[in-house]
């Protein structure tokens, strides 16, 4: 588009509906590691969790320079865009 300025850093919101098990129509957060080009992206927040779903062990699988770029949303979070 013309006029548009590139802003970065680049932060996404996005679904994790599950830790691990793939969905039809959901994605989950192992999806979004797998999937995304997480090293051009600065921060995701991972939104529309399950209860009990093993969020933390899943990024506790991967390394630093993953874990530190997602964080796990919750109610109510403030997000400054």
């Amino acid at each position: 588009m013309a006029g548009r300025k590139e802003i970065t850093p680049i932060s996404w919101i996005h679904e994790a509906t599950t830790a691990e098990r793939p969905l039809v129509n959901h994605t989950s957060l192992q999806e979004i590691i797998n999937y995304y080009p997480l090293e051009r992206i600065d921060k995701v927040v991972a939104v529309h969790l399950t209860d009990t779903e093993p969020y933390d062990r899943v990024l506790d699988s991967h390394v630093t320079a993953i874990k530190d770029k997602i964080i796990i949303g919750f109610d109510f979070m403030k997000i400054n865009l």
